[in-house]
């Protein structure tokens, strides 16, 4: 699928939406300034996790080189991208979490034809607890649910408290006060890291699954993104943050409890995780959802793993538009993309199985036209 060379309308004139939501009046500005070609080539723009900035920004010269046209991605955080998709000011949405009911509404709305928006997996990853320990330099540390839950909650505050003690038998944990990191900013990450503590640690964790910890989560230390929540991290002696491993700053990850021992993020233990979970197809299999198992009897599945999707109309109100994104998704399942974001990012790479039905989604993107229908 190839790219029209037709020059792309500007961001807030495509896909015009009934009403802006929540943030995205305040964000548009900044996408447009960011998102703004100055040499007139075709331009696929997305907006949405900070996950997948890394990556998309990996990305940009070899989708250049395939297509002719630019990418542009700006980081702006899981929910406020999808809302961005939502209204209409870009093109695509990074999203580390899937679509609510009522989002899947409003899509109906915002992409053209009947056909709504799907969920196409982008690339494979993990979420790593981060900490600031250099006492424990060449140590692993372990972290069973109920202490990461009772770390996050308040109740252990100090990095020698009993329960810690009883995961790490011999090591010597320093008398420090434990500085717990959350994001601020609304974030899939934050939702599948409370997911994972609200299953995994039920008897600790009380708060439920959200998006936004600023509104539902305990009190702790904040931090705007992946790489901030690192930047804080790495900054504060005691500290401790959830992020996605791709941003770990090079910052020691702690193993975590899974089956009957502990395990780190690694290639193999998160490709065992995908291979262990729930996968849901819609029936005409354009829509590909995954729910990890965050209690896996395997000890050698990473609890923590994460999925990140690239959210798309299935139609776009215009065939360049269109054309662009199937080849973007086209790109994204490519043994060149997959293995950029192996190298450049530390993800794991899809399985075949996973790409063939990407490659399946981006051949389906079409246009639709109000008054003539579908367009060839």
């Amino acid at each position: 699928m190839s790219a029209n060379a037709t020059e792309p309308e500007s961001i807030a004139a495509k896909h015009r939406a009934s009403a802006r939501i929540g943030t995205v009046a305040l964000v548009a500005g900044l996408i447009a300034s960011a998102c703004a070609s100055s040499d007139g080539d075709p331009m696929l723009e997305g907006a949405g996790a900070s996950t997948q900035t890394p990556i998309t920004t990996a990305w940009m010269e070899g989708f250049r080189t395939e297509t002719g046209a630019e990418l542009e991605y700006v980081a702006v955080g899981s929910t406020t991208g999808r809302e961005l998709f939502l209204a209409g000011e870009v093109d695509f949405a990074g999203s580390d979490v899937y679509l609510t009911d009522e989002e899947r509404r409003m899509a109906q709305t915002t992409c053209a034809g009947s056909l709504g928006a799907v969920h196409v997996p982008t690339y494979l990853s993990s979420i790593g607890l981060v900490y600031n320990l250099p006492s424990l330099e060449g140590e692993q540390l372990n972290l069973s649910a109920d202490v990461i839950a009772g770390i996050y909650t308040g109740d252990i505050t100090n990095w020698n408290d009993p329960a810690i003690a009883s995961d790490n038998p011999g090591v010597d944990l320093p008398d420090l006060l434990i500085v717990p990191v959350h994001r601020y900013d609304s974030s899939g990450t934050t939702d599948n890291f409370t997911e994972y503590l609200t299953v995994a640690a039920p008897s600790v964790w009380s708060y439920g699954e959200f998006s936004n910890w600023s509104d539902n989560g305990p009190a702790g230390k904040s931090a705007v993104y992946s790489n901030g929540t690192a930047q804080v991290v790495a900054s504060a002696e005691g500290s401790i943050g959830y992020v996605d491993v791709a941003q770990a700053s090079g910052l020691p990850l702690a193993a975590i409890e899974a089956g009957d021992g502990f395990v780190a993020p690694t290639d193999e233990s998160v490709t065992e995780a995908f291979a262990l979970a729930s996968t849901t197809y819609s029936p005409d299999t354009q829509d590909l959802m995954v729910e990890f198992d965050r209690v896996p009897d395997s000890s050698s599945a990473y609890p923590l793993a994460m999925l990140s999707y690239t959210v798309v109309c299935l139609q776009y109100e215009d065939l360049a538009t269109a054309n662009l994104v199937g080849s973007y998704l086209y790109f994204v399942q490519s043994d060149e993309a997959q293995q950029i974001a192996s190298t450049t990012a530390g993800a794991v790479q899809l399985n075949a199985e996973t790409t063939e039905r990407i490659q399946a989604i981006s051949e389906s993107i079409g246009a639709f036209d109000s008054a003539d229908g579908p367009i060839a």
